[in-house]
């Protein structure tokens, strides 16, 4: 009996309406979260942002880092650098919902490490996600141009 309710509620939700409220309600907040993302991009306080000294090292091994400002480091190690296809779509989503398409691709393996660039333009201005795999290890770095 208690089952039958349950499939019954579940019916009536499904039809009066509230599914198609609650993808509303996710349409809605996925932009007001994501206008807070750029510049250039940010996760939220809980994620794998990297702070500290060792951060300006990361960004000193990008290729005309000099070029970028605004720069975010976040780093992911064993089973989490795995997620890597998640983190760049993520990424890719933010951007695209501030009207940033991407530009341009490339990947070079240095010194058995593989350095993947993404850039993403509006037109007018640019935005750079680097990463760095090495094994079981991620960085990916976030900037705008200057």
């Amino acid at each position: 009996m208690r089952t039958a309710r349950s499939l019954a509620l579940a019916a009536i939700l499904v039809l009066s309406g509230a599914g198609s409220a609650q993808l509303l309600v996710e349409v809605a907040l996925a932009p007001a979260i994501a206008s807070q993302l750029f510049p250039p991009m940010s996760f939220p306080a809980s994620s794998m942002r990297a702070v500290g000294s060792g951060t300006e090292a990361i960004i000193a091994r990008v290729p005309d880092a000099a070029a970028w400002t605004g720069w975010e480091v976040y780093t992911a190690t064993g089973f989490a650098a795995s997620l890597e296809p998640a983190f760049v779509y993520d990424v890719e989503r933010g951007l695209l919902v501030e009207g940033f398409f991407r530009e341009s691709t490339t990947t070079n393996d240095m010194g058995g490490e593989r350095h993947t660039r993404v850039v993403f333009t509006d037109g007018t201005q640019q935005a750079l996600l680097y990463l760095i795999r090495s094994g079981r290890e991620l960085v990916w770095l976030v900037a705008r141009n200057r």
